[in-house]
């Protein structure tokens, strides 16, 4: 695949989440991540399936006004899709387990809830 491979998924999601998020020195961060519907370059590519995160980093730190973006690859559109959910997990319950609070509709919002079939985030929820 060639290197100028632009992200196929520009508005084109398929979920999102909003919700605010609260940093250590009590600051209130408004966070949306979306993933985009797996798309490929050509017939011959991997399929490429977008994640987009505003005001958080899925590496775990809140960025008030920043924009994260991901190319998540699989073989085909079903596997792009089911990594680009699993690696939006995997950032937001690290970024919980760091201490970034997370909040929906003013009331913290429990990482078992919004990944059910997530055993370390149920874990993390009973603490």
């Amino acid at each position: 695949m060639s290197a100028d491979f632009e992200p196929p998924w520009v508005n084109d999601p398929v979920a999102e989440v909003s919700f605010d998020c609260l940093a250590e020195d009590g600051s209130s961060v408004a966070v949306s991540v979306k993933v985009h519907r797996p798309r490929r370059k050509s017939a011959d590519d991997p399929y490429a399936c977008g994640v987009e995160s505003r005001g958080l980093s899925l590496h775990q730190k809140l960025t008030p006004g920043g924009v994260s973006t991901y190319n998540i690859y699989g073989n085909d559109s079903w596997q792009a899709l089911s990594l680009a959910i699993q690696f939006a997990n995997s950032g937001m319950v690290h970024a919980s387990e760091k201490g970034v609070v997370f909040q929906w509709e003013g009331e913290t919002l429990k990482m078992g809830t919004l990944f059910p079939w997530n055993t370390a985030a149920l874990q993390q929820d009973k603490q």
